[in-house]
């Protein structure tokens, strides 16, 4: 730990480290990694180099040792720490899963599976697509994958099972003040199904999440907030921000505020209107204001429908 505060200048003794070195260290992650190391404070992306220091200064023994190591959601890993993970497993033995479409954080992971594959000797790796989807309806699995073909630029695209249901509802506020009661409208027609245990509204952001759910407790006393301090997630209705439902799914599913003021024309904003997207199981509804993105926009009236449905009492 010594070694790494020195590295950053966090503690006297920095003259150990060549100033070339400290030189390749954009700046203002080295002060802000300084100002946090002072103050005792260590951040997550600072875990691996740490754990780096600790491994060059001490033997890792068998008993440190795993056969093998499957990491899920890899598309968040960076190669420094599958390369720091391979140091902890014997013959280089990992299966690394994960979806570059649902790279929602632009500051970590990789952008091409190439970076991980050349950890390893081209005789010790293979890749393999999966692209078979056993989740989603077709509907809302043709919806995604439109995303990601005009949002993304993706060609490797979800393979439905053939599973069909109802078109993906696609509804804009009658006005922006009535964004609420619209909401509460389209909970109220989902939950009438009687079918579903799960349905979730998402947000854009944590903060909107946390005032709809108070603006919608008081006629659903049951609605949980999801905001990421909890370890399980109860069931149930929830409403949570659209970063924080991946690896989540639902029966049914609100996409709340799915309009260009939220959700711009950019690659990670596609991605995370993916993501949300595809947390549908059987129902998937984007309610919106204005405009919708233009990878959300669909002519094909199997796939997709404009408006409320009958019965959708306000």
């Amino acid at each position: 730990m010594t070694l790494y505060k020195q590295l950053f200048g966090a503690v006297k003794g920095s003259g150990i480290w060549p100033d070339e070195l400290t030189a390749e260290i954009p700046k203002a992650v080295l002060l802000s990694t300084r100002k946090d190391l002072k103050k005792g404070m260590i951040r997550e992306e600072d875990l691996t180099p740490i754990l780096y220091f600790y491994c060059l200064l001490n033997e890792i023994t068998g008993e440190e040792k795993f056969d093998h190591i499957v990491i899920d959601e890899a598309q968040d890993f960076s190669p420094f720490q599958v390369a720091l993970l391979d140091r902890f497993v014997r013959g280089h033995s990992f299966t690394i899963l994960g979806d570059l479409s649902q790279g929602i954080h632009a500051y970590r992971g990789v952008h091409a599976w190439e970076e991980m594959s050349s950890l390893f000797e081209e005789e010790n790796r293979a890749y393999f697509a999966l692209t078979r989807s056993y989740r989603s309806t077709m509907e809302i699995i043709e919806f995604a994958n439109g995303i990601l073909e005009k949002g993304v630029g993706s060609d490797l695209l979800a393979v439905p099972v053939f599973r069909s249901g109802d078109a993906v509802r696609l509804i804009p506020y009658e006005v922006p003040a009535k964004r609420e009661r619209d909401l509460r409208r389209a909970l109220r027609h989902l939950q009438s199904n009687g079918n579903y245990r799960t349905l979730s509204i998402l947000t854009r952001t944590l903060r909107e999440a946390a005032e709809l759910h108070a603006s919608l407790s008081a006629e659903w006393p049951d609605l949980h907030l999801i905001d990421g301090s909890k370890q399980t997630y109860q069931g149930g209705l929830s409403i949570l921000p659209v970063y924080l439902s991946k690896g989540l799914e639902f029966d049914a599913v609100i996409v709340a505020d799915a309009d260009r003021n939220h959700y711009a024309e950019k690659n990670w904003d596609a991605k995370l209107m993916y993501v949300g997207c595809t947390r549908a199981l059987h129902e998937l509804w984007l309610l919106y204001d204005g405009a919708l993105p233009s990878y959300a926009v669909t002519y094909q009236q199997e796939v997709a429908v404009q408006g409320w449905p009958e019965g959708a009492n306000q």
